[in-house]
């Protein structure tokens, strides 16, 4: 477990997961939340050194968010973000919904000032999932779907606590080891995460 305290988000990223948190109980996932951890916490300083270089030479900020709901469908969610006058005026384009293919989950694809946010269900069914029962089971089966351990960590909006619902992500991140976030991986999953790791490099690469 690790906290990630409150202060350490900026005031724009507070005020978009209050805003986003205003909609439905949401966790942030993914690569987002992976460098808030290694910019905010003495997990990896070798780590930390090398995505600060890699920001400072592309100019960039944070990448897109990830977020799961609970409680709701990705159609519900969708449902609700564009029935709410209010949350639509603070978008810079109406949401969108992009329905499962391939799969994938369905995604709710906002777009606000501050990031592109895409956000999926733990109440849509996945392939292989079985029955979802309470919250961390529902977390523990959706990071059997996320790329490597270390982008399967989950922070509750507007909470400080690191959820690892694959007891991996943390220490990987630590040790900076590159696996899937489950045990039994086949070769197809294996390619899929050296996809993701080659595509950071080629991206790294392009901001020389």
């Amino acid at each position: 477990m690790a906290l990630l305290p409150r202060q350490l988000l900026s005031p724009k990223e507070e005020g978009m997961l209050r805003l986003l948190r205003s909609m439905a109980q949401v966790w942030v996932t993914g690569g987002w939340l992976r460098d808030k951890v290694l910019a905010s916490l003495d997990v990896n300083l070798e780590a930390r050194a090398h995505c600060q270089r890699i920001a400072r030479l592309c100019g960039q900020s944070h990448g897109d968010l990830d977020l799961v709901v609970a409680g709701m469908t990705s159609a519900e969610f969708y449902g609700r973000c564009a029935r709410d006058e209010a949350f639509r005026s603070l978008l810079r384009r109406p949401p969108l919904l992009v329905e499962a293919k391939g799969g994938r989950p369905n995604t709710v694809k906002l777009t606000l000032s501050e990031a592109t946010v895409d956000v999926t269900s733990l109440a849509d069914p996945r392939p292989g999932s079985g029955a979802q029962s309470g919250q961390e089971d529902s977390l523990a089966q959706d990071c059997q779907h996320r790329d490597v351990s270390f982008n399967a960590l989950y922070l509750e909006a507007g909470e400080e606590e690191v959820l690892d619902p694959c007891h991996q992500g943390l220490s990987d991140l630590s040790s900076g080891v590159v696996r899937t976030p489950h045990a039994g991986c086949n070769a197809a999953r294996e390619a899929k995460v050296l996809k993701t790791v080659f595509d950071e490099i080629r991206e790294a690469c392009l901001c020389f």
